[in-house]
């Protein structure tokens, strides 16, 4: 299992000479492997910084929504994915002798940038589930959305306590590459494999499995159809305003998911090919042949691209100019009844329960909501 983690590329270039049989657009793609690294890098890094910036002015500004919404998952998933495009940064460093430590700071720094990787992405795609949990939430359960106060601040200190622990056993289990001199690889931590594959295959299914299931079916469920009661209120209330707000959810809808497929696109080569090493489809004799270095090249390539493109997306396409909470969901969460069952309360607190979603969407997500901002003052 030593081609489970972070092999660098450098070691499929090992013994490939000038005159060797292995064809040249093998050393080809290695390199350009490497430029996609650098240009991930030199996007992301300032497209994640953006987001964080963003996000904390948000937070000064409307701390209750930034709290209550998708705002602290959105400063959430940038910092984990600022932190794996940091630890792919040092590695190619490292990789190209750029930094040149000892043994023992090598294989610190494997350890470490292995662990705080592995629970980045787990924390970047549970950040994903949440804001996917708050949509769906808020449009079929608004009521038990408002109750659930500062959700998203909860469940994050979970997500990332859970995380820790699934991936706790990388800092014994990991070094350097000893073969190759480059890289890190995975060492078995216990004599029985099998227990060893049941460490790996559990931190697939909390990182990859699970969350990539749950995202799939809020996003399509709540893409597909939307309660009656909420398109009525909605339609009632832009009768006298703007007509049709309730058909311009879709295309952000539509939007959002389109994030979430790629986001699964970008992750599932990858960890499909974990999948495939650790259950043993793919053979030893398979990681030697050039194929095998091609495909499992581009599959990296595609996994670490999506720490950039996230807050690419989102900083180029979506956010708007201003993130000035608007006064009219500045109002203190005790002017709605929470207690009330008359149909103005529950009216009121649909209402709510789409601000929370829409007003995020409006300001690092949504433009075509704008006017339900207007309308959602409690009465």
């Amino acid at each position: 299992m030593n081609q489970y983690y972070w092999t660098d590329n450098e070691s499929a270039l090992h013994g490939l000479q000038v005159g060797d049989d292995n064809p040249s657009f093998v050393v080809i793609v290695v390199f350009v492997g490497y430029i996609v690294y650098g240009l991930e890098i030199m996007v992301g890094i300032p497209a994640n910084l953006f987001v964080l910036n963003r996000m904390l002015h948000f937070a000064r500004s409307c701390p209750d929504l930034y709290k209550n919404g998708a705002g602290i998952c959105l400063l959430t998933m940038s910092a984990a994915d600022l932190i794996s495009l940091s630890a792919i940064l040092c590695h190619c460093l490292f990789s190209i002798d750029m930094i040149t430590v000892n043994e023992l700071t090598y294989d610190l720094f494997c350890k470490a940038a292995i662990f705080a990787t592995h629970v980045a992405t787990s924390v970047s795609i549970w950040s994903w589930l949440l804001m996917s949990v708050v949509r769906y939430l808020s449009i079929y359960h608004p009521m038990f959305h408002f109750r659930l106060w500062r959700l998203p601040v909860r469940m994050l200190f979970y997500v990332v306590s859970i995380s820790a622990l699934f991936n706790a056993w990388l800092l014994f289990s990991v070094t350097k590459d000893r073969e190759t001199g480059v890289g890190c690889s995975q060492v078995a931590l216990f004599d029985k494999i099998n227990l060893n594959k049941a460490l790996l295959l559990a931190e697939i299914g909390w990182s990859f499995v699970v969350p990539i299931a749950v995202i799939t079916v809020l996003d399509t469920t709540a893409l597909i159809t939307m309660p009656r009661l909420l398109a009525r209120n909605i339609d009632k209330e832009s009768n006298h305003d703007r007509p049709g707000i309730a058909h311009k959810t879709r295309p952000v809808l539509i939007r959002w998911l389109i994030i979430a497929l790629i986001d699964i696109g970008l992750n599932t080569p990858e960890n499909l090919h974990r999948i495939g090493v650790i259950v043993g489809a793919i053979s030893q004799r398979m990681i030697e042949t050039d194929t095998y270095i091609v495909l499992r090249t581009i599959s990296e390539m595609i996994y670490y691209s999506q720490f950039s493109f996230n807050a690419a997306f989102l900083a180029l396409f979506i956010y708007d100019r201003c993130t000035t909470c608007p006064s009219s969901i500045l109002k203190p969460a005790n002017t709605i009844n929470r207690a009330g069952s008359s149909t103005s309360s529950l009216y009121h607190a649909v209402q709510l329960g789409y601000v929370q979603r829409t007003a995020s969407f409006r300001i690092f997500a949504n433009g075509s909501l704008r006017s339900l901002k207007n309308s959602c003052a409690v009465n």
